[in-house]
């Protein structure tokens, strides 16, 4: 078996994290978070149904409340009561 190249080209993870500014070296070969974890950005979906008036609907409205509570997802449903035209 031959090395395709030498050890000063291979980065561990912590190495190329440390460089990117994610964390920092405390001890020897330890390291800690450089800073807080921003939490990701709330995403808003909206969903205008064609009414409410059939168990397909029903279903379907239901189902997207359940999916967008579990991905914490904003939900903003509107029945537009099969019209066309926008509001």
């Amino acid at each position: 078996m031959t090395r395709t190249g030498s050890a000063r080209h291979v980065f561990p993870p912590a190495l190329h994290l440390r460089h990117c500014g994610f964390i920092e070296k405390v001890e020897n070969n330890r390291y800690r978070l450089a800073g807080e974890i921003r939490r990701r950005k709330k995403y808003r979906i909206g969903y205008a149904a064609q009414g409410q008036d059939s168990s397909f609907a029903r279903e379907v409205h239901s189902g997207l409340v359940r999916a967008a509570a579990r991905a914490d997802v904003e939900l903003i449903v509107v029945d537009n009561r099969y019209c066309r035209r926008s509001r």
